[in-house]
């Protein structure tokens, strides 16, 4: 008897309709069925414990920020907005430029000159704009200017009539935008790197102090040695110059360079009028608009 009921468990298990469905597989799926309930608790506490995990981890560093992070914010936007440095922080997003705080630096003759860095956030775009100094709502300095792709550059206004205690401002006016041609530059690191080949050395500034030029005025001098390493001649090059002290800009000049011719050296030699004490870094930046074919001098020229 108990091979005959053995024989039917067999045959029962080895049936196959004429679908292919096996009694195994019946029996599988009748399981899911008794315990699709259990799955789908399962699968809720799971995701509670995920919702949970989350919004803890959340929480967490929400309130790791409320107590440190905002402080520490706080003390960074204080360090880049000071007048330490010149850091480009503040963004004007619908030009695509960003720019510094403006800097006031006094001058031998009562008067100030004034500066602000911009950046131009756009590698293939080339930015050409009017500005102003805005300083207790009167206009200093107006003039028409440029911006090199991807370029950071100091916009100056010298010699001004600046009142003490002013409120200064940068006023940007007729945003021009020019698209690089792809077909033309396809590589502007490239094409920037090639002609804005300048080696600048042996610079050497001499505070009003040490100078000896002179015992009635105070003035200092500045020295230094400039290459034309780029295949191209320039019909005048402008140089910004600024004097550094410990990192933070305390003087700056605009001296023209005329007819510089590629393999070319020039020694600059010029007076820097003021008592500049503790000057320890001399900057000197080409500020030449390469894409404008009217600053090269033609090859006859050379």
């Amino acid at each position: 008897m108990a091979n005959k009921i053995s024989s039917i468990d067999d045959s029962v298990n080895k049936y196959k309709d004429t679908t292919g469905l096996t009694t195994k597989q019946l029996n599988i799926g009748l399981w899911y069925l008794r315990s699709r309930k259990k799955f789908f608790i399962a699968l809720l506490i799971a995701l509670a414990l995920l919702a949970v995990t989350t919004i803890a981890y959340s929480l967490y560093h929400f309130a790791n920020y409320l107590i440190y992070g905002m402080e520490q914010d706080r003390k960074n936007f204080v360090e880049l907005s000071s007048s330490a440095s010149l850091v480009t922080n503040k963004v004007n997003l619908g030009s695509n430029l960003s720019y510094s705080d403006v800097r006031i630096l006094s001058t031998e003759n009562n008067n100030s000159d004034l500066v602000v860095a911009v950046t131009n956030n756009n590698p293939r775009v080339l930015v050409n704009l009017n500005y102003y100094f805005d300083v207790n709502g009167t206009k200093m300095g107006e003039a028409e200017d440029f911006i090199l792709p991807g370029d950071t550059k100091y916009l100056v206004a010298l010699n001004q009539a600046v009142p003490s205690n002013s409120s200064v401002s940068l006023v940007v006016e007729n945003l021009y935008f020019i698209r690089l041609d792809r077909h033309q530059i396809s590589d502007w690191d490239k094409y920037r790197s090639e002609r804005f080949n300048f080696l600048v050395q042996d610079v050497k500034f001499t505070s009003a102090v040490d100078s000896g030029l002179s015992e009635k005025i105070s003035l200092g001098r500045l020295y230094f040695k400039i290459n034309n390493n780029s295949a191209y001649g320039y019909r005048t090059v402008p140089l910004i110059i600024l004097l550094k002290s410990q990192g933070q800009i305390i003087a700056l000049n605009r001296y023209i360079v005329n007819n510089f011719r590629s393999g070319e050296e020039k020694n600059i030699e010029l007076s820097w009028p003021g008592r500049l004490a503790n000057v320890n870094e001399v900057e000197v930046l080409p500020d030449l608009n390469i894409l404008d074919a009217a600053v090269y001098l033609n090859y006859s020229a050379l």
